[in-house]
């Protein structure tokens, strides 16, 4: 891997870094559960149809600790 390629991958997470930071900040009630859902929205691979679908897969991959 060149060290071109580095820098721009380490600008890349910086720019993401920057972002989810400052959208976290927005988030003020239950912020860590709305980033949690946002960024499920974010890095889902096809186009979302519903909400409630979404938050149900998100839910069944979140550990509990009375499961």
């Amino acid at each position: 891997m060149s060290l071109g390629y580095q820098g721009v991958l380490r600008d890349a997470f910086t720019e993401v870094s920057c972002f989810r930071t400052e959208l976290y900040s927005c988030l003020t009630a239950r912020g860590d559960a709305l980033f949690e859902l946002c960024d499920a929205l974010l890095c889902t691979d096809g186009p979302v149809r519903t909400l409630a679908s979404r938050v149900a897969l998100l839910h069944a991959q979140t550990p509990h600790p009375l499961r």
